[in-house]
């Protein structure tokens, strides 16, 4: 039976509105390969977050992910900079 298990290292938050936002997640997966993890988030209660904090990345304690305050509603995780670069140059002339 194959495991999926993720151990969370560090994450940032930035707050789009509401209970919405973006993370990016320091992961490490079952193989022991360390990637970078950007996910649109829900928040199942909101974070002790100031008016100035929206819109702008705040780092955020892991233990959240692990206590289920998040919900990581669409998620991708990069293991190079290489595949970040490829993804986003290219998402880039669509603005």
């Amino acid at each position: 039976m194959m495991s999926y298990t993720t151990e969370y290292k560090s994450m940032k938050f930035l707050s789009i509105g509401g209970l919405w936002g973006y993370a990016i997640m320091e992961i490490v997966d079952d193989n022991n390969t360390t990637k970078v993890r950007l996910a649109k988030c829900k928040l199942k209660s909101y974070f002790e977050l100031d008016e100035e904090d929206y819109f702008r990345w705040i780092d955020v304690d892991v233990d959240v992910l692990y206590k289920k305050e998040v919900s990581q509603v669409q998620k991708i995780n990069f293991k190079s900079r290489k595949e970040v670069m490829a993804c986003f140059d290219e998402l880039l002339e669509y603005f």
